[in-house]
């Protein structure tokens, strides 16, 4: 697999500007080393400030998701908000677009229904993290504090703005 960094710089007006680059995906602990190097060339690079960067992994698996399925009703408009806790007390929002109306727990409610196989895989991800060959991967806030729990799971529908 592929990983791809996008830092975010400012200038001294305001506006912004990203740059990216691909990298082959080793490690976790690798990775963190890599961009914390990439970062401090780029910056000793510009002139402007650097405001973030992010990595994400780019999946390129034949077969890997055996059932990535476009659907003839599917809308990203319609969500999954989610609202965990960490073990410091900070709230967590993960937000994940065009659900399945199926999830959704009873007509006229907005609860998802976490006894759903589905569901329960997406919280259980977040709360208990995935075993890897490389060891545990664990979700966490921005300071690193573990998730411990789920405050709600609710569906939402969200506007684009995109024109049609």
């Amino acid at each position: 697999m592929a990983a791809e960094i996008i830092a975010t710089v400012v200038d001294k007006s305001g506006d912004k500007g990203t740059t990216s680059i691909k990298v082959t995906v080793g490690t976790i602990a690798a990775m963190t080393t890599f961009a914390a190097t990439w970062a401090t060339a780029l910056n000793n690079f510009i002139s402007g400030k650097i405001m973030s960067a992010i990595a994400y992994i780019v999946l390129d698996g034949v077969g890997l998701l055996t059932d990535n399925t476009l659907f003839p009703n599917s809308d990203v408009e319609h969500t999954a908000k989610f609202r965990f806790r960490t073990v410091n007390g900070n709230p967590v929002n993960l937000s994940i677009p065009a659900i399945d109306e199926s999830i959704v727990d009873a007509y006229a409610s907005d609860t998802l229904d976490q006894s759903l196989p589905e569901t329960a895989a997406i919280i259980a991800a977040m709360v208990a993290g995935i075993t890897t060959a490389g060891g545990l991967i664990q979700p966490c806030d921005i300071g690193s504090g573990n998730i411990t729990s789920v405050v709600f799971a609710r569906e939402s529908f969200k506007n684009s703005g995109a024109r049609r």
